[in-house]
């Protein structure tokens, strides 16, 4: 890795964590741009030669870890597990990685969800596919073994998992359900019905 190379990976690096520290300490509306170059010791025009805004430096504080977490959970999977226990072994991942810090992660996943357009939105949209792409294999399995109807492609049933992954961490994160009860027992509820609406169709023996 060449000077400017590091240079560069060590201006991110203290732009990340001077954001992360300040959000923390005075909340994330409270904090300004300028109080985070300063903090960072980079010129604010520096800054913004990483991040445009406040959001894109929340996804600079979560997307490291977010996929430090998935590759790490992935690695780890559960195979000889049934399908349910693997999806909640590499959804609850991403829960772990919004545990620590859940005012943020409201704000995160509010710039990542539901503001559309710009560098974040892409890039979130980016990870939601290629995480999925890496579920599609689990749901091809299940089907290929005859436990998972093939009424509906693996795409979309992976996608249909993350919809219900999502429903239930914003269950935790707009107080709708603690965090233990949002990982577990209500994401598993979720799936449950989910499998059980996809399981393959069983025709009786004639009579």
């Amino acid at each position: 890795m060449g000077r400017r190379e590091q240079a560069r990976q060590d201006k991110e690096r203290r732009i990340r964590e001077a954001a992360l520290t300040l959000f923390l300490e005075k909340g994330y509306e409270q904090t300004t741009t300028k109080e985070i170059a300063e903090a960072a010791d980079v010129a604010t025009g520096t800054l913004f030669l990483y991040v445009q805004d406040k959001p894109e430096l929340l996804a600079l504080i979560f997307q490291e870890r977010i996929s430090a977490a998935v590759d790490k959970a992935f690695a780890r999977l559960p195979g000889h597990r049934p399908l349910i226990d693997q999806l909640l072994h590499v959804f609850g991942a991403l829960f772990d990685v919004y545990r620590p810090m859940p005012d943020l992660a409201r704000e995160f996943v509010k710039a990542q969800f539901f503001v559309r357009g710009g560098k974040m939105f892409d890039e979130s949209t980016r990870f939601r596919d290629s995480f999925q792409a890496r579920m599609i294999p689990l749901f091809e399995a299940e089907q290929a073994a005859g436990r998972l109807g093939t009424d509906y492609p693996a795409p979309f049933v992976a996608r249909m998992a993350f919809s219900l992954y999502f429903n239930a961490l914003s269950a935790w994160l707009h107080g709708a359900a603690d965090f233990k009860t949002a990982r577990t027992s209500l994401l598993r509820s979720f799936l449950e019905i989910q499998m059980r609406g996809l399981a393959p169709v069983r025709k009786g023996n004639p009579s």
